[in-house]
């Protein structure tokens, strides 16, 4: 889609310049209903950090990204050894979608 390819321009971009330790930043596409997609995601690289904003539109996208997250977070416990755990930041605007906001919380707390 035009945000996975303009996330990868503004990346592109900060590395070019030598902003950040970005070597091992990458972007990733991935269809949260699609537990295959979710897998190859975890297991692409030992991950440490994942990062989203404002990514809920629906009230079925809400389940599909939370139980996204909190399996992302399982493949990658399993695939670690003696490294620190994976995180993942989410930055949700409360208010956005007011109806979605309190169905985002029970999620989280389901997962």
């Amino acid at each position: 889609t035009g945000a996975v390819q303009w996330t990868q321009a503004n990346l592109d971009s900060a590395k070019s310049q030598g902003l950040l330790h970005l070597e091992r930043a990458s972007v990733v596409p991935m269809d949260w209903k699609d537990s295959e997609q979710i897998e190859h995601a975890a297991n692409l690289h030992s991950w440490d950090l994942m990062i989203g904003s404002d990514l809920i539109y629906t009230e079925e996208g809400v389940g599909w990204l939370a139980k996204a997250m909190a399996s992302l977070l399982n493949f990658s416990k399993e695939r670690r050894q003696q490294r620190p755990a994976s995180r993942i930041v989410y930055g949700h605007t409360h208010g956005r979608i007011p109806e979605l906001d309190q169905k985002w919380e029970q999620q989280l707390h389901a997962v």
